[in-house]
This record gives structure tokens, sequence and C-alpha cells, in this order.
């Protein structure tokens, strides 16, 4: 049973798709046509909330359940509008602790760490 639950809200449809039915690792192998559409910057956001996310799992295992969120879901737009997210990435800790603006491997390592109520690793 996760003991940590974070919801990384702002992916693509195509991410939260991927995310739903094979983990996060496949986005870093996606197919080029499925994210043509989108400007290559807000790609590379995802592929790098992707990477974060897998390196999360790797690290702490069943001890956390990553969730993600669409921004243009009914769940998102819930969140964004409750904590005031704006349009980067953010992972919300438990339901607690918001980190806004695309937040680093490092900081979300360091909240789940705080939650989990252990010293982070560095």
């Amino acid at each position: 049973m996760p003991r940590v639950v974070i919801e990384y809200v702002g992916l693509l449809p195509q991410v939260f798709e991927l995310c739903r039915t094979q983990c996060v690792a496949p986005l870093l192998r996606a197919e080029a046509d499925q994210l043509a559409d989108y400007p290559p910057d807000l790609v590379a956001l995802n592929r790098q909330a992707a990477a974060i996310a897998e390196r999360l799992r790797h690290e702490f295992g069943a001890q956390v359940l990553i969730l993600p969120v669409g921004s243009a879901t009914p769940r998102g737009l819930w969140l964004s509008l409750r904590h005031r997210l704006g349009r980067q990435p953010a992972a919300i800790i438990n339901g607690r602790r918001v980190l806004r603006n695309n937040p680093s491997l490092e900081a979300i390592r360091a909240a789940v760490a705080e939650a989990l109520g252990r010293a982070p690793t560095p």
C-alpha cells in the first residue's frame, strides 16, 4: 500500500493515456507523430516529467503512487484552480504539499522523503 500519493498535474493527453495504461516510461519512447502537434518546449517538459516520475518509481517503489493528471481533465482543472498551479507541470504530494512550476527531481524527492518521515537521499 503506497504511503505517498503524488498527483502530477499538467501532462499532455498522450502522456496521460500512456501513464494510465503502461506506466510513464513509454513516453520516453513515444512515436514522434503522437506529439508532433505540440510545441517542442511543451513536449520537452512532458518528457522531463515522465523521466522524473520513472526515477521516483525506481527509487521509492511501492511506497509511492504517481497519478498523472491531464490539465484539461475535470480533476486537472479543479486542482489547478484550487492550488493556483498555472501552466507549468506541478506535483501535489498527499493532497497537501504543492510543488509548482515544473518541480525538479530533487524537490519532489525531498518532499516524498519528508512525507515518508525519512531524510532525503542525495
